[in-house]
């Protein structure tokens, strides 16, 4: 896509090359050439080709050159996509993304460019605000001026760019140097205005415009320093507040430098003020807090604008943290004493409590069979545990704690985390109870993911997840007010959490900013533009929930044909009366005997096709029929509520490692009429409709030992009944 002059102006160049200006009456005559099919892309990404225009044109004063281009390049090669079921729908950024079309050219490669490098170091909002102050810079007439929400939607569709590249590493790496990731957040933003400027300033730079130019500035300035190190090519150096070098990218006693960047603690107030070649740039956040006021963003907080850069995946709590992190779990530190083996040892044990938690009292029980494997897989995704590998694996092979109840467990949790809270809350700037509780839940979040690309995660969301802990928790850490922290903390298995719930955590870690929540509706996947993240089931359908409820997160948006969308809904299940409900051929009930476990009773015929709607919202459904009727299984529901309450006897208030074996139960044959059988051995489809369709509560069974577990549950169930509880205990198992 290009802007290409027309008529006279044929051979006279654009008319707006002119470094921050730009002829409007020139750019209204000039063609924009497009084929139709590039304009429907544009139009499905919800971006009108004005916007492009207008954007091709104000970056022709900040052009990338033959090092930026290489460098937008590498970035595009590492996107890629994946698809659904029946490859009805793509997540990432395909051969058809209208990403692919608006590279080609060095204009609109350079405004891809400067909106992914924006909006990887602040949220698309604030990107979008600074784009808007450089048309105002530029003086477009109204008629030809895209609107706040055109930018918006333009940054949005170039956002993945730069996530699976260096630029957010740079970005962190210049503030640690700067000193402002020491306390929880990224620093203030710059004010946009003030950044609009400061870009003109830069591409005047690349362009040879100007030899050099320096700026003093927050926090929000090391975006700057990164952008024009990395994607611009440009020699940089960057100060300390005292005119201390902190980084430099070539060597200043044999060659000048083209921008010197000096944070300043003590920023301007007064509008952006050149003195000479020097550009003093203003803390932005209470600006843009007011740009936003009118538009409904109540998530806004001072901390979202800038949103600082990215950290490695084996150093993640280091640099989200820093000494805090290291006091509570480094066994090495001099002086330690009892006080700090203390520390260590009441964070394993809280870590431990939650493990147990998960293992054996939510849905987990399916993927760990004890705390010991849950342990493993937490160090194998989060590095930095096996600083206390021997601490952590030793408790877990001696604690008591798969033999605790839910009370129980929450009071010993309740009571670790007060002498936790009480050892460090004073030492640092980070409390370690939070710290522990952040650890526990990032690792129950990396245990469900595949990760799709080499994205890595955000500081920002990292102290999200910090900030999101209840404060209740903290209100009263000697738990005074009978606060049950655990039960608060650590339910996002509960029933009551909607599957969206966990893409919004998701997306924070990966992205930076938070999604926006859709109560009320089951979602099977969602995108942000720059992230996207899906249920496995919508690859496939699955009866293991240790492989369906896997959620897949990487770069990029959704898109079906040229259409891209924000969210995949389930179907409506208010239209599925128009559907046959699927029985299988043969149910069998039980008497004294489950030992048909190994038959299959599935319908002949079975076929499956994957549905998609595009109406108001896009929903995605199987569709599984054969001649005896049909019926409709919804990725995301499927999961949440009939594939997890299928597994529900693996969890109990008794010891899961208690469990009997099968000959010793002491179950009253008399009831086994009450357990109908429905054998589906090796027929995956026919177990999904037989979990879809079945009325009474289900037990999914996959070996002799799942009839075991399920037959303890059963003897449990029914011997703890109340006279409340009205009839018989029906049971329909599915093997």
């Amino acid at each position: 896509m290009a802007l290409v002059p027309a008529g006279s102006q044929q051979n006279q160049g654009s008319g707006f090359a002119q470094q921050g200006t730009i002829d409007w009456v020139s750019l209204g005559q000039t063609q924009f050439s497009a084929s139709i099919a590039v304009l429907g892309r544009l139009s499905s990404a919800g971006v009108e080709p004005l916007t492009v225009a207008v954007g091709q044109a104000m970056c022709s004063s900040i052009p990338l050159g033959i090092h930026g281009e290489k460098v937008l390049a590498e970035a595009m090669s590492k996107l890629r996509a994946c698809s659904s079921f029946g490859d009805v729908i793509w997540f990432g950024v395909g051969v058809q993304h209208i990403l692919r079309i608006l590279v080609q050219t060095s204009q609109g490669a350079s405004l891809v460019a400067l909106c992914s490098g924006l909006s990887e170091g602040h949220n698309v909002s604030t990107s979008a605000l600074v784009l808007y102050e450089m048309a105002k810079r530029f003086g477009s007439p109204q008629d030809l001026t895209p609107s706040f929400k055109q930018w918006e939607a333009l940054v949005k569709v170039c956002s993945s760019v730069f996530s699976q590249s260096t630029l957010g590493l740079r970005i962190h790496q210049l503030l640690k140097l700067g000193g402002y990731v020491a306390d929880n957040g990224a620093g203030g933003a710059s004010h946009p205005q003030d950044m609009a400027e400061v870009l003109l300033a830069v591409g005047r730079v690349a362009t040879g415009g100007l030899k050099e130019i320096s700026i003093r500035g927050g926090s929000g300035c090391s975006w700057v320093a990164a952008f024009a190190d990395q994607v611009l090519g440009l020699k940089v150096a960057v100060r300390s507040d005292e005119g201390a070098m902190l980084w430099t990218n070539f060597d200043g006693s044999i060659d000048q430098g083209h921008i010197s960047l000096q944070f300043c603690k003590n920023e301007p107030t007064e509008a952006i003020s050149c003195v000479g070649r020097i550009f003093y740039v203003r803390h932005g956040d209470e600006f843009i807090r007011q740009c936003f006021l009118g538009l409904g963003n109540f998530q806004f907080s001072p901390s979202m604008p800038f949103q600082g850069g990215r950290i490695q995946w084996d150093s993640m709590f280091s640099e989200a943290f820093g000494g805090d992190f290291e006091d509570l779990i480094n066994l090495s530190v001099e002086h330690a004493g009892l006080k700090f083996r203390a520390t260590v040892d009441n964070f394993a044990r809280l870590f431990l409590i939650g493990a147990a938690f998960f293992v054996f009292h939510t849905s987990e029980a399916c993927r760990y069979r004890d705390i010991t494997e849950y342990v493993l897989s937490a160090m194998s995704s989060i590095p930095e545990l096996r600083q206390c590998k021997h601490t952590l694996l030793d408790n877990a092979f001696h604690v008591r704690f798969s033999a605790m109840s839910i009370d129980e467990l929450s009071l010993e949790y309740d009571h670790t985390r007060s002498i936790l809270a009480s050892n460090v809350a004073s030492v640092g700037v980070f409390c370690g109870a939070r710290i522990t509780e952040t650890i526990i839940i990032m690792s129950y979040l990396l245990g469900r993911l595949t990760l799709e690309g080499s994205l890595l995660p955000k500081r920002s969301g990292i102290l999200k997840i910090y900030n999101d802990v209840r404060a209740s928790s903290d209100t009263d850490i000697f738990n005074r007010g009978g606060i049950n922290a655990l039960r608060v903390l650590l339910s996002p298995d509960g029933i009551l959490k909607p599957l969206s719930f966990q893409f919004e955590r998701y997306i924070s870690i990966f992205s930076g900013e938070p999604a926006q929540s859709s109560m009320g509706s089951s979602i099977s996947a969602i995108s942000d533009g720059k992230v996207y993240c899906f249920i496995d089931t919508l690859q496939g359908l699955s009866d293991s929930f240790e492989k369906a409820s896997m959620i897949h997160v990487g770069a990029g948006s959704i898109q079906v044909g040229n259409r891209l969308h924000e969210r995949v809904y389930d179907h409506d299940p208010s239209r599925e009366h128009h559907s046959i409900v699927y029985q299988a051929q043969s149910v069998q009930q039980v008497e004294k005997n489950l030992c048909p476990f190994a038959e299959d009773s599935t319908s002949p015929d079975l076929s499956i096709d994957a549905a998609v709607e595009e109406s108001v919202r896009l929903s995605f459904w199987y569709s599984i029929s054969s001649k005896l009727g049909a019926t409709l299984i919804s990725p995301g529901s499927f999961v949440q509520i009939q594939l997890k309450e299928a597994i529900a006897f693996k969890i109990g208030s008794y010891p899961k490692t208690r469990i009997p074996d099968h000959s010793e139960q002491t179950v009253d044959h008399d009831l086994y009429f009450l357990i109908i059988l429905r054998p589906h051995r090796g027929n995956l489809l026919g177990r999904c409709i037989a979990l879809k369709t079945t009325s009474t509560p289900v037990a999914l069974l996959g070996s002799e030992s799942d009839l075991s577990q399920f037959m303890e549950f059963w003897d449990h169930k029914t011997k703890t009944k109340t006279n409340s509880q009205l009839g018989p205990l029906r049971y329909t198992l599915i093997s």
